[in-house]
């Protein structure tokens, strides 16, 4: 699997995503989809916001799941994320999507059974700019609003 324009959830991920939202009782998920091979994988980050609106990531998290990843001979498709409304991008993930290594897929669980889901490409990777960890500098910084959907998966 190489990096594309647009990257689609396999329905298993799709399944796992349901399922960790669900578990997660309001509060965002977290985490990188991977790809092995024609594979994909979810690898999840804890949000270490416990409240609902937000994430914040441990960097010293992300960095060793970057090596795991890169010593299993796969790689990072994209930054994944969950809010409760919307999957449209609040001004401070346009912000943190600007900085970032990877795209970002943002998901949202209409249902049990019903993912919909927004992939934003990352500017930085063509514009060759300071990476930062998704969800730095304030704790606060990923409040969601606004309605879009693009993609529906049942």
């Amino acid at each position: 699997m190489s990096p594309t324009s647009y990257i689609s959830l396999e329905p298993k991920i799709q399944k796992l995503l349901l399922r960790a939202i669900g578990d997660a009782k309001g509060l965002e998920v977290c985490g990188l989809l991977i790809a092995t091979g024609p594979d994909q994988s979810f690898w999840r980050l804890r949000n270490l916001i416990a409240e609902v609106g937000g994430f914040w990531l441990d960097p010293v998290d992300l960095e060793g799941v970057e090596h795991a990843v890169a010593r299993s001979g796969g790689h990072i498709l994209a930054f994944l994320h969950s809010q409760t409304s919307s999957t449209k991008l609040s001004p401070q993930d346009d912000t943190s999507l600007a900085q970032s290594k990877w795209p970002w897929i943002v998901v949202r669980a209409c249902s049990k059974r019903t993912l919909r889901y927004a992939f934003y490409p990352s500017p930085s990777k063509s514009k060759g700019g300071k990476v930062s960890v998704p969800g730095e500098g304030n704790p606060r910084a990923m409040r969601k609003d606004g309605v879009y959907v693009p993609s529906t998966i049942r």
